[in-house]
């Protein structure tokens, strides 16, 4: 048996069988937009080490890092969280992808931080001895400072150096910056290093800042201490770059200065693309 359909037989028809199909595309293109993956990047900071990251009086986290931060993900394009750690834990969220960067402006210990990809540098510590008024003595050399307690902050670059060079000293470390701090008010150490930009807020401040002076660290500004990079995870490579590129961009555009500006330090510790920092 021979069925003829005629063309508006099969118009008709058409439209009961395909108008499902052609109405399910609009639904289906919004469930794969609704379903599009955003690039949310997890950084990972101390919250305890002002100006560069800290709590503000209404709790919310500010900081020269904070900012820095802020601005790369925007550059970038990303979305981006914070999370708080302690120092000694910063880099086990690190490794454990807890967190895919660090950004902190501390240095990290060489045997730690080759575990890890980093971003092109960005900041100088300046290091500086803080001491009470007191306090006399003629330089920063070794034979100056030996059989004195000096103080320095656990897991950093400026520890090892320390540790390995100012063997003739008693070397305290301290996981916490308000603990150093007054360790060094209450003369339980004769001299805390520190970076000029952390410690000059504290020095200026009403209260234990009030105690002490500093001054300049030759041998310790002189040593090969690279300076301050981003952290990345190595499964996060991808987001090396980027960052490496927006720091540049930056720094040439002078939004890098700005943030620095804000929170009083000084643009000779920012590293530009033209000279090294305070040389």
């Amino acid at each position: 048996m021979r069925i003829i359909v005629t063309l508006s037989q099969l118009a008709l028809l058409c439209a009961f069988i395909c108008a499902p199909a052609f109405a399910q595309t609009p639904k289906n293109t919004k469930k794969k937009e609704d379903n599009v993956q955003k690039i949310i990047l997890q950084l990972g900071t101390e919250g305890a080490y002002p100006p560069f990251s800290y709590y503000n009086a209404k709790s919310e986290l500010k900081g020269f890092d904070i900012d820095l931060g802020n601005a790369l993900c925007a550059r970038m394009k990303y979305d981006c969280e914070w999370q708080v750690y302690d120092w000694q834990n910063l880099t086990h969220a690190l490794s454990t992808k807890k967190i895919q960067a660090i950004i902190s402006s501390k240095t990290l210990e060489t045997s730690i931080s080759k575990s890890f990809f980093s971003t092109t540098p960005y900041y100088k510590p300046y290091y500086v001895v803080a001491h009470q008024h007191d306090t006399h003595f003629t330089s920063t050399t070794l034979t100056d400072l030996i059989s004195t307690n000096i103080g320095v902050l656990k897991g950093t670059q400026e520890s090892t150096f320390m540790h390995n060079t100012y063997k003739g000293s008693r070397i305290k470390q301290y996981a916490q910056l308000e603990t150093a701090y007054y360790a060094l008010s209450r003369r339980e150490i004769d001299f805390l290093v520190i970076d000029y930009a952390v410690v000059s807020p504290w020095l200026a401040a009403k209260g234990d800042g009030r105690c002490c002076i500093f001054k300049p660290f030759n041998e310790l500004n002189a040593a090969s201490i690279p300076p301050i990079k981003i952290w990345i995870h190595e499964e996060a490579s991808l987001v090396q770059s980027a960052m490496s590129s927006a720091i540049t961009a930056m720094k040439e555009d002078g939004e890098l200065l700005k943030i620095a500006q804000k929170y009083n330090i000084q643009p000779e510790f920012i590293i530009n693309n033209q000279a090294a920092p305070y040389n």
